[in-house]
């Protein structure tokens, strides 16, 4: 099942007034990551616990090692309009396709100035 809006509804990401580089890290499984969920539940109640968000990055990392295999992601160019926007590297406000089996993660990092 295809979601037409990721994060849905209105529960959008939005930009405090703490700058530097904001890191997402976006992991798609076809299979439950109960460990990471119940870390970052534990890591959401006590924002300033800094153990919790190692242990967390940690979680994530073991995970991407564990589950990615050898094979690429592809990424593709994405039609908007009748208009194939290409794959792009570096600063883009396009979208780009992703297709994985399994599971798929990446790190994005927005600079915020």
């Amino acid at each position: 099942m295809k979601c037409p809006w990721f994060p849905a509804d209105n529960k959008w990401f939005v930009m405090d007034n703490n700058k530097g580089t904001e890191r997402f890290f976006l992991l798609a499984s076809t299979e439950r990551l109960t460990g990471i969920e119940n870390l970052m539940r534990k890591a959401m109640a006590a924002p300033d616990d800094e153990e919790l968000k190692a242990q967390l990055l940690d979680g994530i990392q073991l995970v991407r090692r564990d589950k990615t295999d050898l094979k690429s992601p592809v990424e593709k160019g994405v039609p908007i309009a009748g208009t194939v926007i290409a794959v792009t590297r570096g600063q883009s406000d396009q979208a780009t396709m992703t297709e994985a089996t399994g599971f798929y993660a990446r790190t994005l990092r927005i600079e915020h100035e």
